[in-house]
């Protein structure tokens, strides 16, 4: 049953609890309680409508839609196209269903260096550490030369939280700090940090802005030897944050299979330096071991470490560093597509609730092979498509303004939707929620997962309720584990309520066999319908919805 006020009006002067009883109200009833206009509307959403937008948006005609290629601007076109056909209203600038996202494309300069000079033997050596062997840039560094002394830093947290500080003691202040990576006790589930989750100080980022903080000039970041084999500058693949393109096809370029490769190239926002100014870089686990010298073992540093839980932090004696990072930039043309189906209510349509997909993939391999991305995220797009024509051709509209966007670059480290929170179309104090649609149309044909549930519970409740009389998916909600992983969560780290819809993962995930003849156009519709009446009910909810759709409670 959707809530409304008398006459289609706000209810002023109305009190928080009141709002509360009345926005979960109806979770107690049936959907058959929608009106039938909206019930018209939703079975007007039909999987092979949406099929058959998948077909065009994974087909060699987008050449798998990388950000800035050319097969983007075809996907462009046929979703604007699709968007304008069906009526829906520009959302972007000077009335264009376009929202510019200022990227650019970064690779490594011919200024990049890593020296150490070493005392400890009385004269002074120098060793120039070898790019790609000895050491690589994180591709978050901060653009710098420094010269410093070493100090060792342990795993470089500081966590008052789990009353936890391996700067403890120890002055950082113009020195460049050496660090572990990850966490103390990482594959244990008494660990503090989140047990075996990585937690928010396990993080490059994390790490570098910590270092920061205590005066480093410069950091360099080793794999931890207790729970991981590889310590080589690259041994975690891209996950590594040193996967760079340049270097990565030089290495390979005499392997049988390199016309079947992919080099994926780093992109990140202009002007957006995540406040890193220091250089950093990874470097591999026989440096640092050198770095440390013959009276320390990583190893057992990082044993008492993770047994005690106490700092084990020190000035690496005798040991100077020289650092430079200097990157390459070129502009990549990008933006999100947005458009709107404006509310009916003369004060609430000044809210939005919001839709998202990402629209972008993984282009083409060396050999031309497309990866197109069916279900990740053609689905999502299409799916995005088929709602925002549903609303518009649905009368009455909800209260509040529904805003769709179809992001560029989530593959890329989700710059599109982290454009947006830092740039909204609509303030983000006036976004009630967001949901996100990622990979809608495959595995189980009743098992969807959703993402968001321990977060903002009271935003799943009604999804859930809505599911249960409608769509009937059996709703997995244990896969916290992806919460960093799509367009929602630029969104929920902004502190609006959001929940991410996927199908699951499947061994043809990112790989040219992600194609269309897989799709399961019954899930697709069922998923479908299911957020078009959750962007029904959030939309007409009546005044003061944020708020509780934001509570953990």
């Amino acid at each position: 049953m959707m809530i409304q006020s008398k006459n289609n009006k706000s209810l002023p002067g109305i009190s928080m609890a009141a709002v509360f009883i009345l926005i979960f109200s109806f979770v107690a009833l049936v959907a058959a309680d929608f009106p039938g206009e909206v019930q018209k509307a939703r079975r007007s959403i039909k999987g092979p409508m949406m099929v058959s937008h998948i077909q065009f948006l994974a087909s060699k005609y987008c050449r798998g839609r990388e950000t800035g290629d050319y097969g983007m601007k075809i996907a462009d076109e046929y979703i604007t196209s699709v968007l304008k056909g069906a009526g829906l209203q520009p959302a972007g600038e000077l009335g264009r269903y376009f929202q510019e996202v200022k990227l650019m494309e970064i690779s490594l300069s011919d200024r990049i260096h890593l020296k150490i000079e070493d005392q400890t033997g009385g004269a002074a050596t120098i060793k120039d550490a070898k790019l790609d062997w000895d050491y690589l840039p994180v591709n978050i560094s901060g653009e710098n030369e420094t010269s410093a002394p070493l100090v060792f830093a342990g795993y470089g947290i500081t966590a008052p939280e789990h009353n936890y500080d391996d700067y403890k003691n120890l002055d950082a202040r113009g020195k460049i700090v050496l660090v572990m990576r990850h966490e103390p006790g990482e594959n244990t589930d008494s660990s503090p940090f989140e047990g075996r989750k990585n937690s928010k100080h396990g993080t490059f980022l994390a790490k570098i802005l910590n270092a920061q903080a205590h005066g480093a000039v410069g950091i360099l970041l080793v794999t931890d030897p207790l729970n991981h084999h590889d310590l080589s500058v690259s041994g975690e693949g891209f996950l590594s944050g040193t996967q760079w393109a340049s270097l990565r096809e030089k290495r390979m370029k005499d392997d049988e299979d390199f016309k079947y490769m992919k080099f994926e190239k780093h992109m990140k926002i202009v002007g957006d330096d995540f406040g890193v100014k220091i250089p950093a870089v990874q470097i591999d686990g026989k440096l640092a071991e050198s770095l440390l010298g013959n009276n320390y073992s990583l190893r057992r540093l990082q044993e008492e470490i993770d047994k005690t839980l106490k700092p084990r932090s020190f000035s690496i004696a005798g040991k100077k560093v020289f650092l430079e990072v200097e990157f390459e930039t070129k502009p990549i043309e990008a933006h999100n597509i947005v458009a709107k189906v404006e509310g009916s209510d003369p004060v609430l349509k000044d809210e939005v609730v919001i839709v998202g997909a990402h629209y972008d993939h993984e282009g083409k391999d060396n050999h031309g092979e497309v990866y197109g991305g069916a279900n990740d995220n053609a689905s999502g797009s299409a799916a995005v498509m088929e709602i925002a024509r549903a609303f518009r051709e649905l009368e009455p509209k909800p209260k509040r303004t529904i805003l769709f966007i179809l992001f560029t670059a989530e593959e890329k480290g989700l710059l599109g939707a982290r454009y947006y929170v830092d740039n909204p179309l609509f303030p983000l104090d006036k976004t009630v929620a967001m949901i996100d649609l990622d990979m809608i149309s495959r595995n189980n044909v009743d098992q969807l997962s959703l993402v968001g549930k321990y977060q903002y519970p009271q935003l799943f409740k009604i999804v859930e309720a809505i599911n249960k009389n409608t769509a009937n998916f059996e709703l997995n909600s244990n896969v916290d584990a992806f919460i960093r992983n799509s367009d929602h969560f630029p969104f929920m780290r902004k502190k609006i309520p959001s929940l991410f819809f996927n199908s699951g993962e499947h061994a043809d995930l990112h790989t040219p066999r992600d194609t269309v003849d897989l799709i399961d156009g019954e899930k697709t519709e069922k998923a479908a319908q299911l957020v078009f009446l959750t962007l029904w009910e959030i939309a007409d909810l009546p005044p003061g919805a944020r708020a509780q759709l934001g509570s953990n409670k």
